[in-house]
């Protein structure tokens, strides 16, 4: 289930604070950033009112709070599966006929599936979803 981004800024907002234990306050980013992201715009991110923020206000807020895009975007996360479509069209970039890309996709799906039996616990590979 996907959480929330104004969820996911309220927690960031919580979890950093400043040096007095007291949590920032929106004009406080926004006069951090050079005024880069408003701070009205900021509060309705904040409240869901604005439910998909476009990447320039997300990277300003990871860049505020020092954390990488993954916390938005787990999915990037490098150490995460790549996914069938993403097997699929890094093969279509190759010289390989299509029946030879079919093959590798599915042993490469096939050997991620075997790996995450062998470590369920986090270790190696994991498929996002």
């Amino acid at each position: 289930m996907k959480v929330p981004i104004a969820k996911l800024i309220n927690e960031l907002f919580s979890s950093h604070l400043k040096a007095d234990g007291q949590p920032y306050t929106n004009s406080e980013v926004a006069r951090a950033l050079g005024n880069r992201l408003d701070a009205t715009y900021l509060s309705k991110i904040r409240k869901g009112q604005i439910p998909n923020p476009g990447r320039d206000a997300l990277s300003l807020i990871c860049e505020f709070f020092q954390v990488s895009p993954t916390y938005f975007f787990p999915e990037l996360d490098l150490q995460s599966s790549p996914g069938p479509r993403t097997v699929r069209a890094a093969l279509r970039a190759t010289d390989l006929t299509v029946e030879l890309q079919d093959r590798l996709a599915e042993l490469i799906l096939e050997l991620e599936r075997q790996q995450q039996v062998r470590q369920p616990q986090g270790g190696g590979y994991e498929e996002s979803g």
